[in-house]
């Protein structure tokens, strides 16, 4: 974005359509290191509000590769 405003997303993985879960948050940050910051805190917070598993995708690839053999 302009103006020192970032646009974070944070993947949650994938619904039962196959659609991303996302999350995002717009944040006002002075560069890009600082905006990096904000984005692993908002990580932490919306891991630890929502009750998910952390690596979604990785399983439903084993899942996937399981049905097809």
């Amino acid at each position: 974005m302009r103006n020192g405003r970032f646009k974070l997303f944070v993947e949650l993985g994938d619904d039962a359509k196959g659609r991303r879960i996302r999350k995002t948050k717009t944040i006002v940050a002075t560069g890009p290191r600082q905006a990096a910051k904000m984005l692993a805190t908002y990580e932490v917070e919306v891991y630890n509000s929502v009750h998910i598993n952390p690596e979604p995708r990785h399983q439903l690839m084993i899942k996937l590769a399981l049905v097809g053999d």
